[in-house]
């Protein structure tokens, strides 16, 4: 729904994309990563100036792996800590409640963030 949302208004292209997935979170903790990723969409559209997001979802070794990118301003671990939202921190606390991990990778453009999260027990 979020994808189709965003295409219709034209401003900004939604890619998504979801391999075959094994992976099982539970229906508590799917409300958790819906949120991180409804978190790092909204930044992009309200601060990124973003014309394109890829969104991604795959299967690495029992973990479900989220790669989020656009091709907007961009941020880094830094630009963050000095934030005074509390956005990322939302994002962090409620990837170690599912307990993974979200990481801002380095891109020449854009943002780059890659959420892994553990096949629930």
């Amino acid at each position: 729904e979020m994808e189709e949302l965003i295409n219709k208004t034209q401003k900004v292209d939604f890619q998504l994309h979801i391999a075959d997935l094994n992976i099982k979170i539970k229906k508590e903790n799917q409300v958790h990563l819906y949120r991180i990723i409804q978190e790092l969409v909204h930044n992009g559209l309200k601060h990124g100036d973003i014309s394109k997001i890829d969104l991604s979802a795959k299967e690495i070794e029992d973990t479900l792996s989220i790669n989020y990118r656009d091709d907007g301003i961009g941020l880094s671990e830094e630009k963050l800590a000095n934030s005074t939202g509390i956005g990322y921190q939302n994002m962090k606390t409620r990837a170690g409640i599912l307990g993974g991990s979200i990481q801002i990778n380095k891109a020449e453009h854009g943002a780059d963030i890659q959420i892994l999260i553990p096949n629930s027990p």
